[in-house]
């Protein structure tokens, strides 16, 4: 993970003395521990954008908060900043793949060929009468055309 640029942590730190005053920053963050401080703000912050660090700021700041948020509380705002964008974020449109209408016409015919070769699939009908045989409650209208599918004849009700 790197860092983030200390230029940024101190503008970070800046805006929150101008949102929440330099006496709250100076009891949060004692002068003797700044740099310790700072340091780790960098380090755990660096794995975020820029945009989204912005974001996490306005969304602390529109909040309402009386204090400015701790490291974790910083964390977990970019993070739902983060969540957030990529929602927002427009899909990426790929390009469809081109056919020309002779290798359209070719793979239908070939699909076409291999329905008849094999038929329709009549699964689905087998396990509805191995359920009806089976005891199962199944409607007559499914063992109706599930014995249609597979050509038998109707069963009586």
């Amino acid at each position: 993970m790197s860092s983030l640029p200390m230029s940024w942590i101190e503008t970070l730190f800046a805006r929150f003395a101008a949102a929440w005053g330099a006496q709250k920053i100076g009891a949060m963050f004692p002068a003797d521990s700044h740099d310790a401080v700072k340091a780790m703000w960098a380090n755990q912050l660096g794995r975020f954008e820029a945009e989204t660090l912005r974001h996490a700021l306005q969304s602390c700041i529109d909040s309402g908060r009386e204090w400015p948020p701790t490291l974790p509380e910083f964390v977990a705002a970019c993070q739902r900043s983060a969540i957030e964008r990529r929602a927002h974020a427009p899909a990426v449109a790929l390009p469809l793949p081109q056919a020309t209408p002779e290798v359209a016409a070719r793979a239908i015919s070939e699909a076409a060929a291999a329905f008849k070769r094999r038929g329709p699939s009549r699964a689905w009908a087998d396990k509805i009468l191995a359920r009806h045989a089976a005891g199962e409650q199944v409607s007559m209208a499914a063992i109706d055309m599930a014995n249609r599918a597979k050509g038998a004849p109707k069963e009586a009700a």
